[in-house]
């Protein structure tokens, strides 16, 4: 821009995405000096950072990085009696995220998807009627026993122990019984 030796000088507000403005180099002076002059702006990258939201999943720390690198994805986490979907960018898990994702000029969050995982489950009559599988059914869905039945034994339990839900892993709950008592009368008849 021609400019007359002694005016004023106002240097220009200018921006680059993902970086910092440091200053002019060399400094700009008041005034015009008595000749051409270039300055040039300095910049500073700036970094951001990858947070991670596993949504109940095993922690994912945090990643920060330069503006516009590439970031690998994180080590996958876990959760109980699911497996791991892919990360997304929103979280109602519309946008998957592909990897190697280039980091933008502000933090973002990514947050985990999760599937279901199905067990086998079964129910050992052990003797009984009743009984029931392998059945596979999806993690934490609401488990109830089936009635059983064994001639001349009473029911006492299921071992192990059944649950509410259904568990993280394929289980065989056995029936336990115990035999009845049955009273022998003898009648002399007289």
């Amino acid at each position: 821009t021609p400019t007359e030796f002694g005016t004023a000088i106002t240097a220009p507000v200018v921006t680059k995405e993902g970086y910092t403005f440091l200053g002019w180099e060399p400094a700009v002076p008041p005034t015009m000096p008595a000749a051409d002059s270039v300055y040039k702006a300095t910049w500073q990258i700036n970094q951001y950072t990858v947070s991670f939201d596993s949504n109940g999943g095993s922690d994912v720390g945090s990643i920060t990085q330069n503006y516009g690198t590439s970031v690998t994805a994180p080590d996958v986490p876990a959760k109980t009696g699911h497996t791991f979907a892919g990360w997304y960018s929103d979280s109602g898990l519309t946008t998957a995220v592909t990897w190697p994702y280039t980091l933008g000029a502000s933090d973002v969050t990514f947050y985990a998807d999760w599937t279901a995982n199905n067990y086998n489950i079964t129910f050992d009559a052990n003797g009984g009627t009743g009984g029931t599988g392998p059945t596979s059914m999806l993690y934490d869905s609401p488990l109830n026993a089936p009635v059983v039945s064994r001639t001349g034994y009473s029911f006492v339990e299921w071992l192990p122990e059944v649950p509410a839900t259904v568990p993280a892993q394929d289980t065989t709950y056995t029936a336990q019984w115990t035999i009845n008592p049955y009273t022998v009368n003898f009648n002399s008849n007289g």
